[in-house]
C-alpha cells in the first residue's frame, strides 16, 4: 500500500449496513485508512468513521474497529477503501468488512 491508494470493495445491488471491520498490516509501523461510500465511486461523500482509523496490529493479529459514523449504504452506492497514510515499509495491508443486507 501507498499514501493515497484506494480500492472499491463492492457496489451492492441492495442496501447494506456495515456491522464490523477488521484489519492488519505486515511490516512497517501503521496505516491510516477510512471506508467511504456514495453514488460517485471516484469521490464517495460518506465516511464510515468521522476521522481516519489507524492500524497498528501487525502480521496475523486482527485489529477490530467499531463506533461507525455512517454505516448504512444505500443500494448501488460504491463502498471504497481509502488509505490516507502509510508509515514505514508496510508490505501487506488487509481489511475485512462484515455487513448485513437491509
Amino acid at each position: 500500500p501507498a499514501n493515497g491508494d484506494s480500492l472499491t470493495f463492492l457496489v451492492p445491488s441492495t442496501a447494506i449496513t456495515i456491522t464490523g471491520v477488521s484489519a492488519h498490516r505486515q511490516d512497517g509501523t501503521s496505516v491510516l485508512f477510512n471506508v467511504k461510500h456514495g453514488t460517485n465511486p471516484s469521490a464517495p461523500a460518506n465516511s464510515l468513521w468521522s476521522s481516519d482509523e489507524t492500524v497498528t496490529a501487525n502480521t496475523s493479529i486482527d485489529q477490530t474497529f467499531a463506533a461507525f459514523n455512517d454505516a448504512t449504504v444505500p443500494a448501488n452506492n460504491a463502498v471504497k477503501l481509502e488509505i490516507t497514510t502509510v508509515n514505514g515499509a508496510v508490505s501487506e495491508f488487509h481489511v475485512t468488512l462484515e455487513y448485513t443486507v437491509d
